[in-house]
């Protein structure tokens, strides 16, 4: 395992972050997050936290 994939394993990022990586808006982020194409951590009503390896995953095609 190499250091990106060891910064990236731990990284969090915000749905409009996520959203700017897959030039998407925040509503199919949401989306995304609720069919399990990626994962996320809810922390209360309004905040989320997404996983960055779940959305490099997601990128490269591949599967969990």
């Amino acid at each position: 395992m190499n250091e990106d994939q060891k910064a990236t394993e731990h990284e969090f990022l915000t749905v409009d972050e996520v959203g700017q990586r897959l030039r998407i808006g925040p509503e199919k982020v949401m989306d995304l997050i609720e069919t399990g194409k990626i994962e996320a951590l809810r922390l209360g009503r309004r905040c989320v936290r997404i996983r960055a390896d779940s959305v490099e995953r997601l990128i490269k095609g591949e599967t969990k």
